[in-house]
């Protein structure tokens, strides 16, 4: 194992790990060697290591009788230290942290596993990560300056590869597509749909289907208005005249009094609007007119999935469609 150019391990803590019940080592600037028998633990610690730097946690590894096993490291990067902490618990579970920060095994791996690498008989676990291999191709080819400016361009060809195939493919696959947006704008074109018609269309409705009863209404009203059959114009003025006497003899009821001749005086509007009414005759539309036209509306939105406003964006993306496929060619050979 070591630490790449500028990194330096400062310290390795183990506890819980397989045959380790609790250890700890410092490491000191340059090379440092480990000995010992076989099986001694010499391995385990270097999968220490691992588990620090953001690799696959085993709850196997943990020791007979633990609930957990713990790793902490301290590693010194360019002048700062940053203290890894990796636990993995006995029923699966794995926490992380950075500087007693909770993160993921993801940001440990990628903060922490770029200061370390480990060289193994058999594989070198850098090596491995697509990211360093890229660093190390760029670095070895010397284009490392252009790696932002080729990034933008693959960013750039993924989007025009996606506006093609958004042009609908073959001239087959381009003219379906084309026919179904055109159809759709022409229909809501012909439709011309208004946002809140479909309220109006319901209270005309509710007036024509009820427009009988709403004129023998109209005519109840100014009867017992204008005309008083009821009595109540005669009742109203005997109140008005019994009120006027007692304000004058006591002054307490004078507001009744003023009251009761506002009383009077609406009641008398009341009846010049009534008899001002315009008899129910029906409205511009056929009750059938009426039905069929809420019928459009209503299939409308069942067949695009949406409300009535949504019926003018549908127009609005149709149209947009409609544009776009038919300038497909000239954008294909743009591209």
């Amino acid at each position: 194992m070591s630490a790449p150019k500028g990194s330096h391990i400062r310290e390795l803590g183990v506890a819980g790990l397989a045959i380790i019940d609790a250890v700890r080592v410092e490491f000191g600037l340059g090379l440092t060697v480990l000995t010992g028998e076989t099986g001694a633990g010499k391995s385990l610690l270097v999968d220490a290591l691992a588990l620090a730097r953001g690799g696959r946690g085993d709850s196997g590894a943990v020791r007979a009788g633990s609930d957990r096993l713990r790793v902490d490291l301290q590693v010194s990067a360019q002048g700062r230290d940053q203290i890894a902490v990796r636990e993995v618990y006995a029923e699966g579970r794995s926490v992380a942290r950075i500087d007693d920060e909770l993160v993921t095994i993801g940001r440990l791996a990628g903060e922490i596993g770029p200061l370390i690498d480990i060289h193994g008989q058999h594989d070198q676990q850098r090596l491995g990560d697509p990211a360093r291999q890229r660093e190390l191709l760029d670095r070895w080819s010397k284009a490392e300056g252009h790696r932002a400016e080729v990034a933008n361009l693959i960013q750039e060809r993924a989007a025009l590869l996606e506006e093609l195939q958004g042009l609908g493919g073959d001239d087959s696959r381009r003219l379906a597509l084309l026919e179904v947006a055109r159809t759709e704008r022409d229909d809501l074109e012909a439709a011309a749909v208004r946002e809140g018609e479909e309220a109006e269309l319901k209270e005309e409705l509710r007036r024509a289907s009820n427009s009988e009863r709403i004129a023998a209404l109209q005519d109840e009203l100014r009867e017992a208005l204008n005309e008083d059959r009821s009595g109540l114009r005669a009742r109203v003025a005997s109140a008005e005249r019994i009120a006027r006497e007692l304000a004058r003899l006591d002054g307490d009821a004078t507001s009744l009094q003023e009251r009761v001749s506002a009383l009077s005086i609406e009641i008398d509007d009341l009846g010049r609007e009534a008899s001002g009414l315009t008899p129910f005759v029906g409205g511009a539309r056929s009750l059938g007119e009426l039905e069929d036209r809420l019928a459009l509306l209503l299939a409308l939105q069942r067949r695009f999935r949406t409300d009535e406003a949504g019926l003018l964006v549908a127009l609005a993306r149709a149209r947009d469609e409609v544009a776009r496929l038919d300038g497909a060619e000239e954008r294909r050979a743009e591209i």
